[in-house]
C-alpha cells in the first residue's frame, strides 16, 4: 500500500489530505460537488468549486473541471441558529470536514457579529472501518468544529438510527456506477463505487428511509450522474415523498454529476 495526497483548495488556501489506506475513496469532482452544495445549502456560500481552475491532485494528477452551484434562499442559517446536519456515506471526510470550516468561517466573519449563535451539530456515518478512521483526522483537523458537536457512527446507511433521529439536511455522494459481479472491487472501497446493475441500488435503499430521518423544512443533497439515470432517481424521490431539482452540475470526462435536492413533499 503506497500513501496518496489529495490536494485541492479551500478558499484559496491550499488542502492536502494524506491517505494512508487503500479502502477508501480518495476524493474527485463528485466530493467537491457535494460539498459546495452542502455549503451553499447551509451558509450561502460557495467554497471549492469556485476557487478551483484545477480541481484535484491525486499524487500529482490533475483534472480539469468547471461546475456550477444553484443558490437556495434562504440558506439553513437564515431560518434556524442551530441545524442538525448529517452525512451518509463519509468516506474520506473531506465533505464534512469543507463543511465544519465552512461554517466556522460563516460563523466567525467580524462584519457579522450576530452569526456568532449560528451552529451546526454534525453526524457522518460510514459502514467502513477504514472510511470512518479517515472521516475521524480529517475533520478533527484545523476545522474548527466543536467535539461535542460532531459525531461519527458506523451504520449502512439509517440502519443504526432510531426514528427520534432526524435532520435539517442530510447529505448522501452514493455509489453510483453500473457495477456487474466481475467489476466488483475487493474489501471496502466497493461500497464507495458498487451501484448495482442499474447503479441505483443504494440510492433507491437510501431514499426509502429519508424523509423519515427529515425534520420539518428539511431536505436531502444527494450526488447521482448522468450515467446512473437522473429521470429515474427523481421520480423514485417522488415516490419517496421528496421534491426534487438540481442544485449544481459539474462536467467530467465521460459524464455529468449533478446533486439533487430534496425537500419533504
Amino acid at each position: 500500500m503506497t500513501t496518496s495526497v489529495y490536494r485541492t483548495t479551500y478558499r484559496k488556501a491550499a488542502i492536502s489530505i494524506p491517505f494512508e489506506s487503500d479502502e477508501v475513496y480518495v476524493p474527485a469532482e463528485d466530493s467537491q460537488l457535494t460539498a459546495d452544495c452542502a455549503c451553499e445549502a447551509v451558509c450561502g456560500t460557495v467554497a471549492v468549486l469556485s476557487d478551483n481552475s484545477q480541481a484535484s491532485s491525486v499524487s500529482g494528477t490533475s483534472q480539469d473541471h468547471s461546475g456550477s452551484v444553484k443558490k437556495q434562499s434562504p440558506c439553513l442559517f437564515d431560518l434556524k441558529d442551530e441545524i442538525r446536519v448529517l452525512e451518509i456515506g463519509c468516506g474520506s471526510g473531506f465533505v464534512s470536514a469543507v463543511l465544519s470550516a465552512e461554517v466556522r468561517a460563516f460563523s466567525e466573519d467580524p462584519a457579522h457579529p450576530e452569526r456568532r449563535r449560528k451552529k451546526m451539530i454534525l453526524t457522518a456515518c460510514d459502514i467502513s472501518p477504514a472510511a470512518l478512521e479517515q472521516t475521524e483526522k480529517c475533520v478533527s483537523g484545523d476545522t474548527g468544529i466543536r467535539p461535542d458537536h460532531f459525531r461519527l457512527i458506523r451504520s449502512d446507511l439509517f440502519s443504526a438510527f432510531s426514528p427520534d433521529d432526524r435532520f435539517d439536511l442530510i447529505i448522501f455522494n452514493p455509489p453510483y456506477l453500473p457495477t456487474s459481479e466481475d467489476e466488483k472491487v475487493p474489501g471496502w472501497l466497493n461500497y464507495a463505487f458498487d451501484g448495482g446493475l442499474s447503479g441505483r441500488d443504494t440510492i433507491d435503499r437510501f431514499l426509502e428511509n429519508a424523509a423519515a430521518h427529515l425534520l420539518p423544512g428539511g431536505s436531502v443533497l444527494l450526488l447521482i450522474s448522468s450515467i446512473t439515470g437522473p429521470d429515474e432517481v427523481s421520480e423514485k424521490m417522488s415516490r419517496c415523498g421528496l421534491s426534487s431539482e438540481i442544485a449544481g452540475t459539474v462536467r467530467c470526462s465521460f459524464e455529468e454529476l449533478m446533486v439533487l435536492r430534496g425537500h419533504l413533499l
